[in-house]
């Protein structure tokens, strides 16, 4: 059987009888992609359509599968050949219709598979969190509105810094219950708390959380709470550090290093907090990226809050020193186009701590 004589004859059959190939595939229940592809001898009718197609052209199907119309003695020769190929063309069909199912088969077990997993995933949340409910305990639950934390039986609650800072360390809880979110609340948001360095027993925790709120983000012991209060009221300065970006193993992940200033720098820390506090002057300093520059923050006595005083800065083999106490807004590093510069006789100190960069 030839599949461009086949489809030259449909084409023929049909537009003898005035149908297009959307008409003609309307009328047989096929997809007009499926008449061009047949005239243009790129594939059969399927075997079913064969009685429909013939009665549509008024001719034999033994005349459609030839691909002409048929003298009536050649039409027992035509009959066989066309019957082998029918035959044949089943088998094929048997075995495609066969792989099909057993693809079909494969994909919906794998969907099955991934279905049970991820609700056995989401319903082992569920009775976890039921099941330490009736055991009336979380290792940390948060309230709803973030007032207060209960760790291991402990009640914190928010503690305003006034400006100050902690810093933070290991992390102790990587999911905290919030009472009354549900499953998808815990999918989409998360809550870690982490502890305050040099903080005994937990005094002091860090909240990290991806919502827009609590509006504090350090949780003290409600016990502890106006101990804390008053160091902050009574704030100390006792330790400098000059915080040095230092690579961690992996030469695109880097981390503060604390270098302490008051014993070996003891002169350069005087000098940086007795610069006059009236004057400024313009030294046309843009902080860009190819300066460098190293922040200088002041822990009191307790070593648990700090304050960020500074910045000390390096450009064109100069130093200079921001003092955040006399700007107007100490985060906006870009507008400060006031920097100290520093006296020579410092700059020994100075290249030690900036020699620390990046190591």
């Amino acid at each position: 059987m030839n599949p461009e004589k086949i489809g030259n004859f449909i084409s023929e059959q049909r537009k003898a009888i005035g149908l297009t190939q959307q008409e003609l595939a309307e009328k047989i229940g096929v997809t007009r992609k499926a008449i061009s592809r047949w005239e243009t001898g790129r594939g059969y009718p399927d075997i079913e359509l064969l009685p429909k197609i013939s009665e549509t052209f008024s001719i034999t199907i033994n005349e459609l599968l030839n691909g002409e119309k048929l003298p009536e003695e050649t039409i027992p020769i035509a009959a066989e050949e066309n019957l082998t190929f029918v035959c044949n063309d089943a088998g094929k069909t048997k075995k495609r219709n066969k792989t099909t199912i057993i693809i079909l088969a494969v994909l919906v077990s794998v969907t099955l598979v991934a279905t049970v997993i991820l609700a056995w995933f989401a319903l082992r949340e569920i009775f976890s969190d039921i099941k330490s409910d009736f055991a009336g305990y979380h290792d940390c639950v948060i309230s709803y509105d973030y007032s207060c934390i209960t760790y291991y039986g402990e009640k914190y609650v928010p503690l305003d810094t006034k400006g100050y800072d902690c810093t933070v360390g290991e992390r102790l809880v990587g999911e905290a219950k919030v009472e009354g979110v549900l499953i998808l609340g815990k999918l989409l948001f998360g809550d870690s708390i982490y502890a305050v360095r040099d903080c005994p027993d937990n005094s002091i925790i860090y909240l990290e959380t991806d919502y827009d709120f609590p509006p504090s983000e350090y949780y003290v012991k409600e016990s502890d709470l106006a101990r804390m209060e008053e160091i902050i009221e009574n704030f100390e300065r006792t330790y400098t550090y000059a915080l040095v970006k230092q690579y961690i193993e992996d030469p695109d992940i880097w981390t503060y290093k604390e270098i302490l200033l008051n014993d070996d720098y003891g002169d350069l820390i005087k000098n940086l907090k007795t610069l006059p506090q009236d004057t400024t002057l313009d030294c046309g300093f843009s902080h860009s990226k190819n300066e460098e520059s190293v922040p200088v923050i002041t822990y009191e006595k307790n070593h648990i809050f700090y304050k960020s005083d500074g910045e000390l800065l390096y450009k064109n083999k100069k130093y200079f020193y921001y003092d955040y106490n006399n700007a107007e807004n100490p985060t906006q590093y870009a507008l400060q186009t006031h920097p100290y510069p520093l006296e020579e006789k410092y700059y020994d100190q100075l290249k030690s701590i900036f020699s620390l960069m990046w190591q």
